[in-house]
């Protein structure tokens, strides 16, 4: 499977250049070496990155005990361009601070929050036009 394939890989990486690692956020050094292992695969077999939300036993569950219906999100989300989906799951999801990002990207702190700002509007914008146009 290509997740667990991609997984092992960042692993041996970790290991494998622990040297490298200076005593700053281990996420963001990690982030970076699984940022660029899968860039890396892509760029090899000329697929497009699809990142998809898998961790629905933290979202919060309706009265009667259901998981809420996120498809309306999902689909709002394979709308939006890679970067900006990429920044939304980084902090939204993954909970990575505004800092971390910027390490893992190579940015600042300030234009990864205004790049975030900016990609949860459009969200929110293909999220009301989708869940509107199914209604």
């Amino acid at each position: 499977m290509l997740s667990e394939d991609l997984t092992q890989e960042v692993f041996y990486k970790v290991l494998k250049y622990r040297n490298s690692y200076n005593d700053g956020k281990f996420i963001s050094w990690m982030f970076t070496i699984a940022r660029n292992s899968l860039a890396t695969h892509f760029r090899r077999n000329q697929d497009h990155v699809l990142l998809k939300i898998s961790h629905y036993e933290n979202l919060p569950e309706e009265e009667d005990g259901e998981k809420e219906d996120y498809s309306q999100l999902q689909k709002a989300l394979d709308l939006l361009n890679p970067e900006d989906k990429e920044l939304l799951v980084l902090h939204k999801l993954q909970n990575i601070s505004h800092q971390e990002i910027a390490e893992i990207v190579g940015s600042t702190p300030g234009a990864v929050k205004t790049k975030t700002s900016r990609a949860l509007k459009k969200l929110k914008e293909i999220y009301f036009k989708t869940v509107g146009n199914e209604a």
